[in-house]
């Protein structure tokens, strides 16, 4: 009898965790990136060009956005009756008689240590990290300057130390969806912050997201921005 509890309680376990959940937040989705960008038609896009279905319990989106607009890729990882599947799609550009156009290419992932991989993402908080923007009262850098400290010297952040800020650089913007619940977020260089604010956490969780995709579609994560 205690054998089989043994083995109901891990059974339970196992199923519990397996569970996805996140808190249901859809007007995320109208952020300053998607006024600028339009995922929902660039989603609507992908899922037409390719076949991409919403037959799915969970779905993971994720969007990479270089400086200046082109050349981004997408990242999707879903689940469908305790099965994963992966795929990938990155924009082109194309020159023919002076006319330039621009499309869309898939990238063959192998879909193998798909468990691992959620595993991993999900231990880097994928599901609860918050915005950038929520943290950006962590990121700030000061110093030990006595002219600072006396007030007799403010620089433009207005107080006693610097707001480090990126130009230009990479976009990763992350987007969860079940059936009755969607979330989206967005870090912008977490890698060039964290040099900058390496006692950040959600800074090293959103740089440990972008580095293991980067890993599974075989880029070389020192080019993470």
């Amino acid at each position: 009898m205690k054998n089989i509890l043994v083995i109901l309680f891990a059974l339970f376990s196992v199923n519990a965790y397996s569970q996805i959940d996140f808190d249901n937040d859809p007007d995320s989705f109208n952020d300053t990136y998607n006024k600028h960008y339009d995922y929902e038609k660039l989603n609507k896009d992908i899922n037409k060009e390719f076949g991409v279905t919403d037959k799915y319990d969970f779905e993971f989106r994720f969007w990479i956005e270089p400086a200046p607009m082109s050349g981004r890729s997408i990242f999707i990882l879903s689940k469908k009756d305790d099965q994963w599947n992966t795929r990938c799609f990155t924009q082109k550009v194309k020159i023919q008689d002076q006319v330039v156009s621009v499309y869309w290419q898939e990238k063959e992932l192998a879909q193998n240590d798909l468990v691992e991989l959620w595993e991993k993402l999900r231990g880097n908080q994928i599901l609860t990290l918050p915005t950038l923007d929520s943290i950006r009262d962590k990121m700030r850098i000061y110093s030990a300057d006595t002219l600072a400290v006396q007030g007799i010297y403010t620089n433009l952040s207005g107080g006693p130390y610097y707001d480090p800020y990126i130009l230009d650089g990479v976009l990763y913007r992350i987007e969860l969806r079940t059936q009755d619940k969607k979330r989206s977020y967005s870090y912008h260089c977490p890698k060039g912050y964290l040099k900058e604010c390496p006692n950040v956490e959600e800074l090293f969780r959103a740089y440990a997201i972008v580095c293991l995709v980067f890993r599974k579609i075989g880029w070389d994560p020192d080019n993470i921005c």
